[in-house]
């Protein structure tokens, strides 16, 4: 959500606007810095202290992050607190400077603008001689871990250091520092793990650019086993810990075979196989991950077999065995032969993925029959319990009848697709009307109108309606939205029905509006309402709303916060 910094008050919620506004006006926005051009960092204090990070460009802020455990929302009243700060900010500025231009010339003031945080380093650093900086780093990094773990993870690359434990004890210590008394790691520090965590993948980044292929695999191979331990004492809700161990997934799985010396390459496959094969991951969503990645670096049949054994072992989940039998398909495929790889297709259709390679096989080999064949066994599998496949099977067939231009096909489930499950795309109507012979489509229109009311199922009435649309048949979308009448579907469809039909669309909502009212309270609920009485004034329907609104204010008298509401509306008469 990005948002003007100058408008944010009548955009958020009211509630968080409140209580972000008492935290300004206490004084809890301590130590407000602008890093760098339009990055500012904030700390504000309340019952914890947390700290804010906004970016703003050209008066718009369009990133923000709070350390605080708010979940209810996009932003919590530390940032609000924070946007107030920065607009009074902005507001004295933009005060001083019209003074200045009311200022005489004769007495002219300069205005200096706060250097940000970069600009102070980068001044400071042009400055300091060379050694001193040196030594500082020396001296600081001795007696500070923090400083010595970021300075160490920025540029080991410059070192000689190889090891993995070298890196493993770097990350030990992180670990180890961001643990509390009870030797738990909670929400609240993971992202300080991971900032850490991720200078050192930022060096494996660039150590990859500069072919240090040793160095990469280290670092990637150290931060998940010393992460995935870690899951047993931390809180990783945040998905911090989780992050870093994609990432260095991620830069692994990036590394192809003829990259690597061939010596490197068989220590990284042995790694990846040994790892599996004692189940060091067995326990996280990177247990089949390391062996695609052996699977990815594989150069002979040995190595070959050795993965499929790997693979043959795999009992956990259904997703589990997917996943290892798309691995075992690649092999097979690249090093026993396509003959074989289709064989084994065909003996695990089961798997969807597996069954989308094979009916692409049969169509780039014109095996219509085939496909077709592979589709139908695939909608018989999955339609009573996995019935978003089948609708994919479905879509499949409609396909190949369309490359066989088989009409009858093309209607029987193009139509299908339609009734059975509701799609926001035109495309199968579409379909459908270029396919059914102009004489007939009206009958046919209306066939499946009935099928789909006959269903009942959730989207019955909104696919009514859209076949409705389609058609331009505006009187039955009209008797259809009075028929299934309420607040959220009204408006729905205001915008088709709007042009003939405004003055019934405001005694519909006149009655909804008297109804949801009659059962709802809070300042919420009345701007909702208020939020309908407007549209009914954009319909036409001025004296029906100066009606209600003395209505409701004689109805419910003893609600302050909805009188409150109500006369905000502008342009009426009560």
């Amino acid at each position: 959500m990005q948002f003007p910094l100058n408008q944010f008050e009548t955009l958020l919620d009211k509630t968080i606007l409140k209580r972000g506004l008492s935290y300004y006006k206490d004084g809890s926005v301590t130590n407000v810095e602008e890093t760098e051009q339009g990055v500012y960092e904030a700390l504000v204090e309340g019952s914890e202290d947390y700290d804010v990070e906004l970016k703003i460009e050209k008066g718009t802020v369009v990133d923000y992050d709070c350390t605080c455990p708010y979940d209810h929302g996009p932003i919590c009243k530390h940032i609000v607190a924070v946007l107030f700060y920065l607009q009074q900010d902005n507001l004295e500025k933009n005060q001083q400077n019209l003074s200045l231009t009311k200022t005489k010339e004769k007495a002219p003031i300069k205005q200096v603008k706060k250097k940000t945080i970069e600009q102070q380093l980068n001044e400071l650093l042009d400055l300091i001689p060379h050694e001193e900086l040196k030594d500082f780093i020396r001296v600081n990094s001795l007696y500070d871990t923090a400083i010595r773990n970021v300075f160490m993870y920025s540029f080991t690359h410059y070192g000689a250091e190889q090891s993995k434990e070298f890196y493993s004890k770097q990350i030990k210590s992180v670990l180890h520092k961001a643990k509390g008394r009870d030797g738990f790691i909670g929400w609240g520090k993971t992202g300080d793990v991971e900032y850490a965590i991720c200078k050192l993948l930022e060096n494996a980044n660039k150590q990859l650019e500069v072919k240090n292929f040793k160095s990469v695999i280290y670092i990637c191979t150290a931060v998940m086993e010393e992460l995935i331990e870690s899951f047993e004492y931390t809180d990783d809700s945040n998905g911090d810990i989780g992050g870093c161990i994609d990432e260095a997934y991620y830069i692994l799985s990036s590394i192809d075979s003829l990259m690597l010396p061939e010596e490197l390459r068989v220590e990284l496959f042995d790694y990846c196989c040994e790892k599996f094969e004692n189940k060091t991951f067995s326990a996280s969503l990177w247990h089949l991950g390391i062996l695609r990645i052996a699977s990815g670096i594989i150069l002979n049949d040995k190595e070959a077999q050795r993965v499929i054994d790997c693979i043959d072992h795999v009992t956990h989940s259904k997703y589990d065995l997917n996943e290892a039998q798309e691995i075992k398909f690649s092999i097979i495929n690249k090093f026993i032969g396509e003959k074989e790889a289709e064989k084994y297709l065909q003996l695990n259709l089961s798997n969807p993925n597996l069954r989308r390679l094979a009916v692409q096989l049969a169509l780039k080999e014109k095996s219509f029959k085939q496909a077709v064949k592979i589709l139908q066994d695939g909608i018989k599998q999955d339609e009573k319990n996995y019935p978003g496949l089948a609708f994919e099977w479905y879509d499949w067939l409609l396909k190949v009848s369309v490359e066989l231009n088989d009409k009858e096909k093309i209607i029987e489930y193009a139509k299908h697709l339609i009734v059975s499950n509701y799609n926001e795309s035109n495309e199968y109507y579409l379909l459908l009307k270029r396919t059914v012979q102009p004489l007939y489509w009206g009958t046919f229109v209306e066939n499946i109108i009935k099928e789909v009311s006959s269903k009942k199922a959730y989207y019955s009435v909104d696919l009514v309606a859209k076949i409705l649309i389609n058609e331009e048949m505006w009187h039955r979308l009209f008797d259809l939205v009075k028929l299934n009448a309420s607040l959220n579907f009204i408006i729905k469809y205001e915008k088709h029905l709007s042009k003939d039909y405004s003055d019934e669309l405001v005694l519909l909502y006149e009655v909804e509006l008297k109804k949801f009212l009659g059962s709802n309270m809070g300042r919420n609920h009345y701007q909702t309402a208020v939020s309908y009485l407007n549209r009914m004034i954009a319909l036409g329907g001025k004296k029906t709303v100066e009606q209600m609104v003395s209505y409701f204010k004689q109805q419910y008298p003893q609600r302050r916060a909805l009188i409150e509401e109500l006369s905000l509306i502008k342009n009426i008469k009560v």
